[in-house]
C-alpha cells in the first residue's frame, strides 16, 4: 500500500471519523507488504484476511470463501482486487459481509497501471488492472452513495450506506 492510499484514507477519516472508530472491520488482502490501514482504525475489532499467512493476517482464506455471520461495519481492501483472479465474486462477497449501513472502502490498480507484484496472487502471475466503471456497475445498487476517485493509475472507491 503506497503513501497516496494512506493519505486518501486519512482524508476519509477526517471527514467521517465514525467509520474508523468503534467498528467491526474486515480487511481483505491484509498481508502487510508495504503498509497497512490497520493503525487508522481506533477501538475497533479488526480482522485481517488474506490467502496466505504473514504479518497483518488473522485469518487465512480466499475472500470469496470467507464467511462470518456477525457481519462487519467496514470492509476495506487496498491494492488487492487487481491481483485477485476472482475479483468480481470477491467484491460481491465483501458486500455480503457488510452490515446494513456499512461502508466498503476499496483501492485497486486501474486499467493503465502496469502489472506489478505478480507473486502476490493466489494464481501465479495473475494481474488485471480494473476499470472503475466495471466495479461501480457491480456495486452501485448495493449502497446509498458511491464515491470514486480515478484520476490516476489507481482507483479509490468509498461506498457508503449499504442498503
Amino acid at each position: 500500500m503506497h503513501t497516496e492510499v494512506i493519505e486518501w484514507l486519512r482524508s476519509i477519516r477526517e471527514s467521517e471519523p465514525g467509520i474508523f472508530e468503534n467498528s467491526r472491520v474486515l480487511e481483505c488482502g491484509s498481508l502487510d507488504i508495504n503498509g497497512t490501514p490497520r493503525p487508522l482504525f481506533k477501538e475497533c475489532e479488526y480482522v485481517g484476511l488474506d490467502w496466505r499467512d504473514g504479518p497483518g493476517v488473522d485469518v487465512v482464506s480466499l475472500t470469496h470463501h470467507y464467511r462470518d455471520d456477525a457481519g462487519f461495519d467496514v470492509v476495506i481492501s487496498t491494492e488487492m482486487l487487481e491481483h485477485d483472479p476472482y475479483w468480481l465474486v470477491s467484491a460481491c462477497s465483501m458486500v455480503e459481509l457488510l452490515r446494513t449501513g456499512g461502508s466498503l472502502i476499496l483501492t485497486f490498480g486501474g486499467i493503465d497501471r502496469p502489472a506489478h507484484e505478480l507473486d502476490t496472487s493466489p494464481e501465479e502471475g495473475y494481474y488485471k488492472g480494473l476499470h472503475s466503471g466495471a466495479v461501480y456497475n457491480q456495486l452501485c445498487h448495493e449502497f446509498k452513495a458511491v464515491h470514486i476517485w480515478d484520476d490516476r493509475n489507481d482507483v479509490y472507491m468509498w461506498c457508503e450506506g449499504k442498503r
